[in-house]
């Protein structure tokens, strides 16, 4: 078994790692405890087919949900129910995750199953049920036959003198069954003790007894929870019988316990992930911070308990993560942004967070759950490529396509403000034999060092690109005449006229020029060939010249 793989046995969820052999075939790579603890399979099933595993009815459609992974090239979520060991009905949330080679083929796939099982019978409806015992003896007789609940009463030694409709719902006897019986003979083990004390308690007139979860046993002889509230019943100041209420709570009592075992699993897992997890309540409050926010942030994950999901990020990005979040609870979908956070040293750092709203069974919004991760790398290999798009990987200059821009961006403003702009295309005088006499490392250097002399001749506010082989271009912006651009074009010569020195070798270069001045008919393409006629005319005149179109 590999690290993966005794990382993902460690798991309280059900895993399964399946193998894409083609659109239809997958085959069982690994799964975990769990998984094989829930569901009855066993290392058995590794190497082969879904299909050989399961019933076709339920391979068919688990195959139908990996084709999806495939066909989406991204996460699939479905819901189902299975049936455990115990014979027990569960309901479950599968989220499949495709796992790509280099070469972006879906080579795996992910399974993580998570209980989604849940019954909530509140606390309320059992208080209830108290309090309206509590209202006048009018309405007694009403309240005791057609209550939801079981009630029975029974004297002051314990013995059952009378009970309602719900009894037989409830212990599986009709009322007159119970008659003569004592309430305890109702119950079994410890619980059989605990009523007699409550009874007590109840003729000493103790009306404040917390509400207790009992287990009875029925006429079919099942085990059923029960919550048990004993009451006196006082005429004229004197305790003359008691009655109690028995609620059948076996389905509440599970719940809570799947409740129970669901968040220890969320905090186990929140406890041991490399990603940040994060919970926000209704007011952008955080509720919950995972510890790794000190492997990822810096921070100690208590310092983030009780303040706003913003105020660590970054002025410009807050606006976009509250209309995003906003829009998630009011469409009730999930939500992903890339913003920035700050680390102990207020340094920025690049993270995405994805988060899913989560609502109770009225539709009332809960909390917002927030995975977020590191993308710092990610963002600083993205600026690079960027660059590299729009840079000459020799001379670091702008390239053809940065150029393009630059020069519609000039174009758009000279119709807008009237503001002028000159061009001039340049290159080396008898650059090819320089690569032909000396080879192109020398070229290469001859053509890096031009760049930066023709750079630091025209200033920072001006634009040096690279065309391709020894051809440049400049843009002067706010250069609308003649002169204005010779001032530029006669430092350009000065600067190529001084000696040059390229990997020993003693140069004494020239450089021919081409200007063109835009105007409001001018476009990026008809510049381009004006400044190269320019040249050429240039080159005819001579080397070491300029000529203007």
């Amino acid at each position: 078994m590999n690290k993966d793989h005794r990382l993902l046995d460690g798991i309280s969820d059900m895993i399964f790692v399946v193998n894409v052999l083609d659109e239809s075939v997958f085959v069982y790579d690994f799964i975990n405890q769990k998984a094989m603890k829930e569901t009855g399979l066993s290392h058995d099933v590794l190497g082969k087919r879904i299909q050989d595993v399961y019933p076709y009815e339920v391979a068919h459609f688990l195959i139908n949900q990996y084709k999806n992974v495939l066909t989406d090239k991204s996460c699939v979520e479905y819901e189902d129910a299975y049936v455990a060991l115990s014979g027990e009905k569960y309901y479950s949330s599968t989220k499949l995750h495709p796992i790509f080679d280099d070469h972006q083929k879906c080579v795996q796939i992910l399974a993580i199953v998570k209980d989604i099982t849940k019954q909530k019978v509140t606390e309320v409806q059992i208080e209830k049920a108290w309090t309206e015992l509590s209202e006048s003896r009018q309405r007694y007789e009403s309240l005791f036959q057609f209550h939801s609940d079981a009630v029975l009463a029974f004297d002051l030694n314990g013995c059952i003198t009378n009970g309602n409709i719900a009894v037989e719902k409830v212990t599986g006897y009709q009322s007159n069954e119970l008659i003569g019986r004592k309430l305890d003979s109702l119950f079994i083990g410890e619980d059989f003790n605990k009523v007699e004390q409550i009874l007590a308690e109840s003729l000493e007139g103790d009306l404040e007894l917390e509400h207790t979860y009992l287990t009875i046993r029925t006429k079919d002889q099942k085990n059923v929870v029960v919550s048990v509230k004993v009451t006196p019943l006082t005429i004229d100041n004197k305790v003359t019988g008691l009655y109690g209420i028995l609620k059948d709570v076996t389905k509440l009592v599970k719940s809570m316990k799947k409740l129970q075992e669901s968040e220890e699993r969320f905090r186990i897992i929140a406890e041991n992930a490399n990603d940040l997890i994060t919970l926000i309540n209704e007011r952008g409050e955080i509720i919950y911070a995972s510890p790794s926010y000190k492997d990822v942030l810096g921070h100690d994950y208590n310092e983030f308990v009780g303040k706003f999901f913003l105020h660590n990020v970054h002025p410009v990005d807050k606006h976009e993560i509250d209309r995003k979040v906003i829009k998630s609870i009011r469409n009730g979908e999930k939500f992903q942004v890339q913003f920035r956070q700050y680390n102990p040293s207020n340094k920025t750092i690049w993270t995405e967070a994805k988060g899913s709203p989560v609502f109770d069974e009225q539709g009332k919004f809960k909390h917002m759950v927030v995975i977020t991760r590191d993308i710092s790398m990610q963002r600083e290999y993205e600026s690079q490529l960027e660059y590299f798009a729009h840079h000459d990987s020799l001379t670091g200059l702008p390239n053809r396509r940065l150029v393009k821009k630059q020069m519609e961006d000039l174009l758009a403003t000279l119709h807008t403000e009237n503001k002028g702009f000159a061009v001039i295309m340049l290159d080396i005088d008898d650059f090819k034999g320089i690569n032909d006499q000396l080879g192109h490392d020398v070229g290469d250097g001859v053509i890096v060092e031009f760049g930066k002399r023709i750079s630091k001749s025209i200033g920072v506010e001006n634009t040096v690109g690279r065309l391709g082989g020894d051809e440049f271009i400049i843009l002067l912006p706010d250069t609308s005449k003649e002169e204005n651009a010779l001032f530029f074009v006669q430092s350009i010569q000065k600067a190529v006229q001084i000696p040059w020195v390229i990997n020993g070798h003693s140069l004494r270069l020239t450089t021919s020029m081409g200007i063109t001045l835009a105007d409001t008919d001018s476009t990026y393409y008809s510049l381009l060939k004006d400044a190269d006629k320019a040249l050429y005319d240039s080159k005819n005149n001579g080397k070491d010249s300029y000529s203007v179109m």
